[in-house]
């Protein structure tokens, strides 16, 4: 499913007639709302989580969305885990070292 099917199916499950309605629900920019229906860009994974909740989607839609039009987002979220416990880590490393 693309991001401007996801949108689409959402606004028609919700009763949302307006780009610019669903933007405030979600919390961001109509200009973002607008650019993941023209396939510009797509939302995040909190913006899928979101429509997922709106659009009444089962868990198992969510992550089969997730999974396949937006595993570079999932990729992003695991690097920035990956990279804050790393740096957790070093400086819980260096606070012992120092005492």
């Amino acid at each position: 499913m693309s991001s401007a099917d996801l949108v689409r199916e959402v606004k028609y499950k919700a009763k949302i007639d307006r780009d610019s309605d669903l933007a405030e629900i979600l919390n961001v920019g109509r200009a973002n709302v607008s650019a993941w229906l023209k396939e510009r860009s797509r939302p995040d994974a909190i913006a899928v989580l979101k429509l997922a909740e709106i659009g009444n989607l089962s868990p198992k839609e969510t992550r089969l969305i997730l999974e396949r039009g937006f595993s570079s987002v999932s990729l992003l979220l695991v690097t920035s885990f990956c990279s804050t416990l790393g740096l957790a880590l070093v400086h819980n490393s260096y606070s012992l070292y120092i005492m």
